[in-house]
């Protein structure tokens, strides 16, 4: 694919705003043998999306025109724990902002649902939202690393299964990214992320596609 001009770290907001999930997971090796088999799963969840299908989870930034700083995207994630047997997926929508040429900031607000299974009982799905904010770092016009901090603000683990407000789980997290822009606006991503939930001490790691818009 050919662009028009060189692009620059002013041409799209990087910076990929992981998703901080607070769920859980089991070990390493069975993993990578899982998330074979997502990313097939997730590029189709994502073209749908970018199709304006209303399927959705988490993000990874827009690119705009040369003199745009800001940016809004969509996207959607798969994740697991590594320490139990448990999977997450969800979605986002972000916004993004240039701060300089080699910075950029983010506030997404995400959803997941999140499977844990047992041995002797049934799994145990929960659903929650969560606020996180995200600085990010411009190896690149198309390469970024990312450090954020995420709050669980609402969940619908209740007896009445309804989504109630309020202060749950604490988490952070890094993540290395790539965005590829589309034409002059629009541009997709793709990242890898490692989140340890501080409030359960549960590490976990995801991937994340997005579609963004800058202005």
């Amino acid at each position: 694919m050919e662009f028009p001009e060189p692009f620059t770290c002013r041409d799209y907001l990087a910076g990929f705003t992981p998703s901080m999930h607070t769920p859980s997971v089991t070990g390493l090796t069975r993993i990578s043998h899982r998330f074979a088999g997502k990313v097939g799963a997730l590029s189709g969840l994502a073209l749908a999306l970018f199709a304006g299908v209303a399927i959705a989870e988490i993000p990874t930034p827009p690119r705009g025109p040369a003199d745009s700083l800001n940016a809004i995207a969509v996207g959607i994630s798969y994740g697991e724990q590594t320490d139990n047997d448990a999977d997450f997926r969800g979605w986002s929508i972000d916004y993004g902002r240039l701060l300089n040429e080699t910075w950029a900031a983010g506030l997404p607000i995400a959803w997941d649902e999140e499977t844990e299974r047992f041995a002797d009982r049934p799994s145990k799905i929960v659903r929650s939202y969560h606020l996180v904010g995200a600085i990010s770092y411009n190896l690149s016009a198309r390469f970024a690393l990312t450090a954020g901090i995420a709050k669980q603000i609402a969940d619908d683990d209740n007896d009445s299964r309804s989504m109630k407000l309020g202060s749950g789980d604490t988490a952070a997290g890094v993540s290395a990214g790539y965005t590829l822009p589309i034409n002059l606006r629009n541009s997709i991503g793709a990242s890898v992320a490692w989140e340890y939930n501080l409030s359960q001490n549960e590490p976990s790691v995801s991937i994340h596609l997005t579609f963004g818009w800058g202005f």
